[in-house]
Formats: structure tokens, sequence, C-alpha cells
């Protein structure tokens, strides 16, 4: 199977266990080729964390979302973005021809749903919503601990 090209929207503390899987993690399956973000500043500080060990990673806003897609060559876009900005980012990166990996929660209305579900059946595109923080061992130590009313109701 080919490599993945993957370009990470959104460049908060809540994207760097995606970034790190995509950059460290899965080289055989994926590659890391671009950061989108609207705050240049939190851009320059994951360019550096990986320039730093050895990745050299393009930068762009998110009106040049499209032209990051197109000159990168992407076929995927993980967004990782305020929980407010996933369908607008979900429905532009699936109208420029990308499956679509997307944090929790996929969107915040049932309006932004609808037009997240016109674009996924106009491109015959894919798009996955993650529940990273669901199995890691921390949280399933507590949710044990609840279940055995251990801690409480």
């Amino acid at each position: 199977m080919a490599k993945r090209r993957v370009i990470q929207v959104g460049t908060g503390s809540r994207g760097v266990a995606y970034r790190d899987a995509v950059a460290f993690d899965f080289p055989d399956s994926v590659e890391l080729v671009g950061l989108c973000d609207a705050n240049p500043g939190r851009i320059a500080l994951y360019q550096a964390d990986l320039r730093a060990r050895g990745l050299d990673i393009p930068g762009a806003t998110p009106d040049q979302l499209e032209t990051l897609i197109r000159r990168q060559r992407a076929d995927l876009v993980i967004v990782t973005s305020m929980d407010s900005t996933h369908d607008e980012y979900v429905i532009r990166t699936l109208k420029a021809g990308c499956d679509v990996i997307c944090e929790k929660p996929l969107t915040t209305t049932a309006e932004k749903l609808k037009a997240i579900r016109t674009a996924i059946q106009e491109t015959g595109r894919s798009v996955r919503v993650t529940f990273n923080m669901r199995y890691s061992p921390v949280r399933m130590q507590v949710k044990r601990l609840l279940l055995e009313g251990i801690i409480g109701r």
C-alpha cells in the first residue's frame, strides 16, 4: 500500500499526539507533508520541534489550505483545530480531493453535520472521527474505578 501524504490542520496541544504519530511512529504508512493553522506562531513552534528532530515541514494559513494540499500532493488531512472550525476544514478538504481524519467532535451543530454529509456524498471521500484519549491507560483506569464504585458514582 502506498504511503499516505498527510497535512495536519490545527497545531495546538491537542494535535501533538497526531503530529508525532504521523511524523515518527508510522513511517512506513504515512508521511507528514504540511501544517496549517490560523496562528503562525503555533505553526512555527511545531516546525521548530520537527526541525530539531530532522524534519522540515512547510506551513500555511487557512486561506492557503487548498494550495498546500495541491502543492504537497496530500491525500489525507488530519483536523485537530478548534471544534467550531472542524466543519469548515473537513468540507474544504473533501472538496480538495482528500480523505479526512477529524478529532472529536466532528462538528458542533446539526446544520454543520448536514453540510459535511453533503460534502461526503458529493465527493465520495471518507471521514473518520477519532477518540484519541478514550482508551489511554489512565482514562481506562478511571472508568474501571467508577464502574466498580471505588471513587464514587
